[in-house]
């Protein structure tokens, strides 16, 4: 079931044609971004910096509507984690292990983010939980 769920996820990922096929493209293109502010890039650099920036948001968001199908919940980050953020957690774990950059870089960014904010243990989404639903009657 996992595997179908990230298969899902890496194809709602490189639909773009932004995308980048391996971790290695994914880190060349976009770790300046998470090392200068937006406004000391080069042109060359703010266009991949935004293209970077646009990928990782449709990658969150892929996840959360596959945690929403299924009900449950793979990367549990805390409410107000920016798309910027996300991006330097994925290129400084990428940076840390550059022996899987031949990996697509959909998964890489899955693993960096699922590393940096695991959940505990498998959860249903709070929009699904009969929990919450009990508890607004």
């Amino acid at each position: 079931m996992r595997s179908a769920l990230v298969a899902a996820i890496l194809l709602f990922a490189t639909g773009s044609s932004w995308a980048f096929d391996t971790g290695n493209e994914f880190l060349k293109e976009c770790e300046p971004g998470t090392k200068k502010a937006f406004t000391q890039l080069s042109d060359q650099e703010q266009l991949w910096g935004s293209a970077c920036a646009n990928y990782i948001r449709g990658f969150v968001g892929g996840v959360r509507v596959a945690e929403a199908a299924t009900a449950t919940k793979m990367i549990c980050s805390p409410p107000g984690v920016e798309v910027l953020q996300a991006m330097r957690i994925s290129v400084q774990w990428m940076s840390e292990h550059t022996e899987q950059l031949e990996k697509s870089a959909a998964q890489l960014i899955f693993t960096s983010l699922v590393d940096a904010f695991p959940c505990s243990e498998r959860t249903v989404p709070p929009e699904k939980s009969e929990e919450k639903d009990r508890l607004k009657l």
